[in-house]
């Protein structure tokens, strides 16, 4: 077969904030396959040239990876049905503290209905059902005695459009803390969770002003800050950039970045460059398995599956 030409990265067609200001575009090629020929299709994906230009290294997805993490939320051999049909296969995985997990895979291939199943969202549709174990603080949070409001406050969510409630940004963000009944320290609570949104000095004027007059990126922080007000040890997020442009895309990153220094973080994400930029493990799922997890530098640069490979190098999906 006769080799196709080397094209530049600029020309394969991708994610279009990759050429945002903060990420380095180069020069490199459509995904190789082991035989050495050059395939059309999306580039294969190394963090080492994806990875965010910062001056300090440490602020590196790879440079924050612990392999000593503890193992937060321990799941088992997990299945999931909606009705009869039956969405996820024996999914076992660790969610490790404090760590960015990111888990990859082509559209219905089950990653958001996992995502769902740590915090018991799913519960919320009718007909479906959970087989297995997630274990977080020696409890299965899976069992029928667990309650739920209770875990939600633990494992916050964060979802793919931003929704904020027609209300003001400062009520937007004392809601949950208002549902539980605080009410001492509100204001304290809603600054610290919009510093740690990095949205404090942007709305700190206009905290009495309605919630939907916010661009779509504040929005999202907005969010973030909500689910930060009751002080979760997990936050689970949902392709929280989506429907975000590149500035605002930037953003949401840098923040996944600095709350993982105090909360463990779960994104799904279709970008496999923001997977690289951001996270320290990354789990692939194709048809409702999990395929292969691990640290993310290598699973994008040395995976252990020929499936976690085919989709990487863009071979499908």
């Amino acid at each position: 077969m006769q080799q196709q030409p080397q094209r530049p990265y600029n020309t394969v067609q991708t994610e279009p904030y990759l050429d945002a200001p903060g990420l380095t575009p180069v020069q490199d090629t459509a995904g190789e396959s082991t035989d050495g020929m050059q395939r059309p299709g999306r580039p294969k994906v190394s963090p080492r040239w994806v990875e965010r230009q910062v001056t300090d290294s440490s602020q590196q997805p790879q440079m924050l990876l612990n392999a000593n993490a503890e193992t937060l939320i321990d799941v088992r051999k997990l299945n999931f049905f909606y009705g009869s049909k039956q969405a996820l296969f024996e999914v076992s995985l660790p969610i490790l503290k404090n760590q960015v997990t990111a888990l990859i895979g082509p559209s219905g291939c089950g990653k958001s209905t996992f995502l769902r199943t740590l915090d018991r969202m799913n519960d919320l549709i009718p007909g479906t059902r959970t087989q297995g174990e997630a274990i977080m603080g020696g409890r299965n949070i899976y069992d029928k005695a667990v309650d739920v409001v209770e875990l939600r406050q633990m494992i916050g969510m964060v979802f793919q459009r931003p929704n904020p409630f027609p209300k003001s940004i400062f009520e937007n963000v004392a809601y949950g803390l208002r549902i539980q009944g605080k009410t001492k320290g509100l204001a304290e609570a809603v600054e610290r969770s919009l510093i740690e949104a990095a949205l404090w000095d942007e709305v700190k004027d206009r905290l009495n002003t309605s919630a939907l007059g916010l661009s779509g990126g504040q929005q999202q922080r907005l969010c973030i800050a909500r689910a930060l007000a009751v002080r979760p040890q997990v936050l689970l997020m949902d392709e929280p950039c989506s429907a975000l442009d590149p500035i605002a895309t930037l953003k949401i990153e840098e923040l996944i970045t600095a709350l993982a220094k105090e909360y463990t973080i779960v994104i799904v994400t279709h970008n496999m460059q923001q997977a690289a930029r951001v996270s320290q493990y990354t789990g692939f799922f194709l048809s409702g398995r999990l395929i292969e997890f691990g640290p993310t530098v290598e699973i994008f640069e040395h995976p252990g599956k020929k499936e976690t490979e085919d989709y990487i190098s863009g071979r499908f999906g």
